[in-house]
This record gives structure tokens, sequence and C-alpha cells, in this order.
């Protein structure tokens, strides 16, 4: 099974590791080198943890990860 399939499927790990790795092509480069695409593919990812976190009744992880990504778009 895919990575993105197992994310899909509400494994958390899978979920963190997709996310891990939109960050990590985020990281790759210069901020203008990266597309946008990956900077996108993190947002979504990091709203899909937080969503599972959310279903999980862990509301504080959920708001963490969200924050996460303000930080991100306001730099």
């Amino acid at each position: 099974m895919s990575m993105a399939a197992l994310a899909a499927s509400r494994d958390i790990r899978a979920a963190k590791a997709v996310r891990e790795m939109a960050w990590e092509q985020l990281h790759s480069k210069s901020w203008h080198s990266v597309l946008s695409m990956w900077r996108n593919a993190y947002s979504m990812a990091c709203l899909h943890v937080a969503h599972l976190h959310y279903t999980n009744d862990d509301f504080r992880e959920a708001l963490r990860v969200l924050d996460s990504i303000v930080e991100k778009v306001e730099k």
C-alpha cells in the first residue's frame, strides 16, 4: 500500500510521514526555487494531520499543527 493510501486510511504515522516528506522538499532548496506544489502539499498534509488529531480528541495537538501552517504562511 502506498504512503498516500495509508495516510488517507487514517494512519496518523503515514500522514505525518507525508507531511515530513513535503517539509523536506520545502527545505531542500532556496525558498524561491521550491515549486508551489510542495507548499500546497505541506499545507494539505498539515490539515490532514490536524484533522486526525481532532478526530482522536487531541485538540491541543490539532491546534499546534494548524499553528505551524500559520507560521509558514506568515514568513
